[in-house]
């Protein structure tokens, strides 16, 4: 049932991917990883995969999703650079948190750590204006109002950088922007990508919640049974059928 799944997941234009850590006594390292793979909101099918592994190396998402060729939502973790054939989505979610957490409590609207915030702001607010438009009437659109305002950001970035320490805040989210640029520019590539890989957040945020609760297991066993007691695993819609392999 696992191989099926995996196999139509696979045959979807659009995917989410996203990792977290899981501790396990009887493992050779200090963390393990539960890593999660799921379609996008247009798929019919909802299916959501996690993958239980000891490493959150490349070579993880590599035997995963292999000569995938569609495009891949997910953070910037560099695991995900080793797919040949995947074209990455950068998350705007993460940009925006960087450029959030580096605003200084007294900040007025004129800092630089506030205009790259409103920037953020901005691209979200006109996404959820259109979050009612067809595919492509949204990559219509995008073209016309959010693909300038992306240049427009950039362009902010590349000329600011110059004036900010490399390693503050404000410092880190601006070359994490540039490092970066092009694939966060691919969301303007398709009408069904999105902005932030947020779908996947969400799929492993019970999971940090549990974690919290018993901190560990202490075997892949009692891993792999905790996350089938996971009330976000039990409680899914219809369409979203969810499977784990160790």
């Amino acid at each position: 049932m696992y191989d099926l799944l995996k196999s139509k997941l696979l045959a979807q234009p659009v995917l989410h991917a996203d990792e977290t850590y899981y501790t396990v006594l009887e493992s050779e390292t200090v963390k393990t990883y539960y890593w999660v793979f799921l379609s996008d909101r247009h798929d019919s099918y909802g299916i959501t995969l996690y993958h239980h592994d000891p490493s959150r190396s490349g070579q993880v998402a590599l035997d995963f999703l292999g000569d995938y060729k569609g495009y891949l939502h997910c953070d910037m973790w560099q695991a995900y650079e080793q797919l040949p054939k995947a074209t990455l989505v950068g998350c705007w979610a993460h940009v925006r948190r960087k450029f959030h957490e580096a605003v200084p409590q007294a900040a007025s609207e004129k800092s630089l750590t506030k205009q790259g915030l409103n920037y953020c702001n901005r691209m979200f607010y006109l996404e959820q204006t259109w979050e009612a438009l067809s595919k492509q009437e949204r990559y219509q659109i995008r073209q016309v109002k959010l693909k300038p305002l992306m240049r427009k950001f950039f362009e902010w970035c590349r000329r600011n950088k110059a004036t900010v320490l490399p390693g503050s805040k404000l410092g880190k989210a601006i070359n994490y922007v540039l490092k970066h640029q092009e694939i966060f520019a691919y969301v303007l590539l398709d009408g069904n990508l999105e902005l932030s890989n947020n779908k996947a957040e969400r799929a492993v945020k019970s999971l940090v919640m549990d974690r919290k609760n018993w901190l560990f297991s202490q075997s892949f066993e009692g891993a792999t049974a905790g996350l089938c007691t996971n009330k976000a695993f039990r409680e899914q819609p219809s369409l979203a059928v969810m499977f784990l392999k160790t």
